[in-house]
């Protein structure tokens, strides 16, 4: 039997595809020899409004990146202030699409994803710096990244709107250059972290364009 995260993770596979009935029939699977609490049930029936949001979405042959402002509030009463995996994809999108974000979660469920922050402006000096150009990207996107220490457990990570990794790297040493050919991603809104002991020390936001 697989795992509860697995079914996730392959209904957002489908849904990244396009195959909006493959991902509700991968989480609706969950009730077969998953014993869900509480919490686990209002899980998988976010997940399965998710699902059929963006069904909807698909069938006016639209990208996720392409919601109007109706949706994004329709989007946003989906979340209904949970941080389930559902409802931090769904931020992700938000946040990464239409800078629609929320404060991330501190503290209590250790379980829980918090949406990844961001920051307006990185200042030098007390902060680690990450430069993302050209931005929109085509062909090739060249990541500049300054840590304040020797890295240690760093990588810099390239997410999705659904808050997927698309591509990572290990980064070596305190400033460093690094290179991503994104002709192999779909257009649209990405974003770019440096990660590090676990935890995001800098992001930017990236368009990809063809």
């Amino acid at each position: 039997m697989r795992a509860v995260a697995a079914r996730y993770a392959e209904a957002l596979t489908f849904i990244q595809e396009g195959n909006t009935n493959a991902a509700q029939a991968a989480v609706a699977e969950l009730t077969d020899g998953h014993m869900l609490h509480e919490a686990a049930l209002a899980e998988r029936q976010r997940m399965l409004d998710l699902i059929s949001f963006c069904a909807g979405v698909f069938g006016d042959d639209r990208s996720m990146a392409q919601l109007t402002t109706t949706e994004q509030d329709q989007l946003e009463a989906l979340i209904d202030g949970a941080y389930d995996r559902p409802a931090t994809w769904a931020q992700n999108l938000l946040c990464f699409a239409y800078d629609r974000c929320r404060t991330p979660l501190t503290g209590g469920d250790s379980d829980r994803r918090p949406s990844i922050p961001y920051q307006a402006a990185q200042t030098e000096g007390a902060y680690p710096v990450l430069t993302v150009m050209p931005n929109p990207a085509t062909t090739w996107l060249t990541m500049n990244i300054r840590l304040t220490s020797d890295p240690d457990q760093t990588f810099v990570a390239i997410r999705d709107v659904m808050g997927r990794v698309v591509w990572q790297a290990a980064l070596g040493t305190q400033e460093q250059q690094v290179v991503w050919d994104c002709r192999g991603v779909e257009p649209g809104p990405y974003s770019v972290e440096v990660i590090s002991g676990g935890a995001s020390v800098a992001a930017a936001k990236l368009i990809v364009q063809r």
